[in-house]
């Protein structure tokens, strides 16, 4: 009898968790992704649109007779190595709750990495006497570069951002849009090179 009336007033007392968290105090998916990460899904395909176009004029610039290729720096190897354990990192951030502050500042110090060695590749072929204006596949090739570069740049920012957050942070929406946006960076730069190992060959 004691027994039941504990077990009632356990159902009457307890308060069920907010909407969209869990007892654990993490945050539960939703079955729709929310605003921040449709607007993410709007900012890549905008960004793939811009991508496809510079792809085909290159294409077709490719084809003519004044076409020179770059020589594909080794420290450009590194830095897809360094961005493919960033992308890495921030992919195994939200499953290992107990990790998640380290792996997710490691995903974005290694990105900072990633961006300083763009740096260098570039200094290295500019060094070599290949300017932005040297030739039609120089051209594209700082084009390219720089412009994915300049993507990094919000990422890496955005990265930082909820690392700031950490302390107070829960895996939500917020993280998981920046992980999207972030994965994608990784895919469009493996994309890049398919492109300049294959088109961009003299």
């Amino acid at each position: 009898m004691i027994r039941g009336k504990l077990i009632v007033h356990k159902h009457y007392t307890s308060r069920p968790p907010p909407h969209g968290e869990s007892p654990s105090g993490l945050e539960t998916p939703r079955l729709l992704p929310g605003p921040a990460v449709l607007g993410v899904w709007v900012l890549l395909g905008s960004i793939t649109m811009m991508f496809i176009a510079l792809a085909i004029a290159m294409i077709s610039r490719r084809l003519t007779d004044d076409w020179l290729a770059v020589p594909w720096p080794r420290l450009l190897w590194l830095n897809t190595g360094l961005l493919a354990l960033s992308s890495a990192a921030i992919f195994a951030a939200p499953r290992l709750p107990r990790h998640f502050p380290q792996l997710w500042r490691l995903g974005a110090m290694l990105g900072l990495f990633f961006l300083t060695g763009q740096y260098l590749a570039w200094r290295q072929v500019y060094a070599s006497g290949i300017g932005f204006a040297s030739n039609p596949g120089a051209s594209f090739f700082y084009l390219f570069t720089i412009a994915h570069a300049f993507h990094v740049v919000g990422g890496v920012a955005a990265l930082v951002w909820v690392a700031l957050r950490l302390p107070h942070s829960r895996v939500g929406a917020r993280v998981q849009a920046v992980s999207l946006y972030w994965h994608f960076l990784t895919l469009l730069w493996l994309g890049l090179i398919g492109l300049f190992l294959y088109w961009g060959r003299s």
